[in-house]
């Protein structure tokens, strides 16, 4: 690192056919060459949610930037500082002339950010400093060290800053923590007439995934569901199946449902779904990949998902199938009693 460093701070290296740059989050601060021309910039292991101070600098530095993708934000510990940052990045009174000088990022089409805790996301300054964004995707790991306070105050602060990007084309969600999903007004919160992609709903957002097949706010609808291999965890076909056979909604857009390798989604409920559903196969969850990668097997070890868990995502289940009239004795083993 640090003849890296003295390279190229010594020598005054200018790079200019760079068009991709990845660091670490650590590193980034005492990278110093000249790269004009970077239009994808990959800042990985971060340990605090990316500051207005770091933003400029990226923008200054990076005139031409076009994608930003921050990876693995995950701060050590919680405290008053986490408010102080929210209050900061909230641009009060800042004017538009102060914030065109400060943040161009008049370039910028593309943010992928991976956050460990969603409570952190109070990311107050998007709509300001990146109103050209077309292209949105938040990641979120399943994390079972957030409190249930932290869960009900502020769950959804990083989605529902997306609500403001008025270019905003599309929204990509990989949000993996249950509680997540349990907000009535995370449908509210997104934007409309976007495309909107769900990677990997959880087993917890199987609710709110019907709602939002029965909206007719959004240009297009995404859905990639998981192999049955991790059917404690995530949507699998034979729960998504058993959903839209219990809820039966009213598609309002082209939806595209991406299923695993050798799985399908019951024909009923393919029925049910009528003429705007087209379904593909796992070749399309290749293309469908989105800018971050997440390690599915990795995020959700034994330790993170245990015997207690599966029990209570098994009992809201049966009860929600139950309310519905659709009512599975063991749903997870295929057979029904009326």
């Amino acid at each position: 690192m640090s003849s890296f460093k003295s390279t190229l701070t010594s020598t005054g290296a200018t790079l200019h056919a760079l068009r991709s740059l990845t660091l670490n989050g650590l590193f980034f601060p005492y990278f110093s060459a000249q790269a004009p021309n970077v239009e994808r910039l990959e800042i990985n292991a971060c340990v605090e949610l990316p500051s207005l101070e770091m933003l400029h600098s990226i923008f200054r530095e990076f005139p031409q930037l076009r994608t930003l993708i921050i990876r693995d934000v995950e701060q050590i510990a919680f405290d008053d500082s986490d408010i102080d940052t929210a209050r900061q990045n909230s641009l009060e009174g800042a004017s538009d002339a102060e914030l065109a000088r400060l943040y161009p990022s008049t370039n910028l089409r593309a943010l992928a950010i991976s956050l460990r805790h969603l409570e952190m996301g109070a990311f107050l300054y998007l709509p300001k400093i990146m109103s050209n964004l077309e292209y949105v995707e938040i990641a979120n790991p399943r994390e079972i060290f957030v409190t249930a306070l932290d869960v009900t105050e502020n769950q959804n602060s990083a989605v529902y800053q997306c609500h403001g990007l008025r270019n905003l084309k599309k929204l990509r969600l990989f949000l993996a923590n249950n509680s997540v999903w349990n907000e009535a007004s995370f449908i509210i919160s997104l934007p409309q007439g976007i495309d909107l992609e769900i990677d990997h709903p959880p087993l917890g957002s199987r609710i709110t995934v019907m709602d939002i097949l029965n909206s007719k706010k959004f240009r297009s609808i995404t859905i990639i569901l998981a192999e049955e291999s991790l059917s404690s965890v995530f949507l699998v076909c034979k729960a998504f199946s058993q959903c839209v056979l219990a809820v039966k909604p009213t598609l309002g857009c082209p939806t595209t449902l991406i299923l695993p390798a050798n799985e399908t989604v019951e024909p009923r409920a393919i029925d049910v779904l009528g003429a705007y559903l087209t379904v593909k196969g796992s070749r399309e969850s290749v293309l469908a990949n989105g800018l971050i990668d997440h390690g599915l097997i990795d995020d959700f070890e034994e330790d993170d998902y245990g015997y207690d868990d599966q029990r209570e995502d098994q009992w809201d289940y049966d009860s929600y199938l139950e309310y519905d009239g659709l009512y599975l004795d063991h749903w997870h083993d295929g057979s029904e009693s009326d």
